[in-house]
């Protein structure tokens, strides 16, 4: 299964980048997800309050990104350590050895 996550997309955006990330998660046009909130918008207001909310709580792509960098990178190093410590526990072997 995919692991997705739902946040703001920069690219395709018209103004924070809310409704193209909705449309992203749950793969649906982003038009579709556009004029579902301009409904709910001239229907109630509700539309403006939930995008404001969204626009506020919704993590930009951009820093998902850079979390997803950071853990590889945090895995990279534990994975260097790790190869580190092996080879100089085999060469002290070696060396006790001989």
């Amino acid at each position: 299964m995919e692991n997705k996550k739902l946040c703001k997309i920069l690219e395709n955006r018209m103004v924070c980048g809310v409704c193209a990330g909705i449309a992203s998660y749950f793969k649906v046009d982003v038009t579709v997800v556009r004029l579902i909130f301009c409904f709910l918008a001239i229907s109630g207001g509700s539309g403006i309050a939930l995008y404001l909310v969204a626009a506020f709580l919704m993590p930009s792509e951009d820093e998902k990104q850079e979390k997803t960098q950071k853990q590889a990178d945090a895995s990279f190093e534990e994975e260097a350590e790790d190869d580190a410590d092996t080879s100089f526990e085999e060469k002290a072997e070696d060396s006790d050895n001989t």
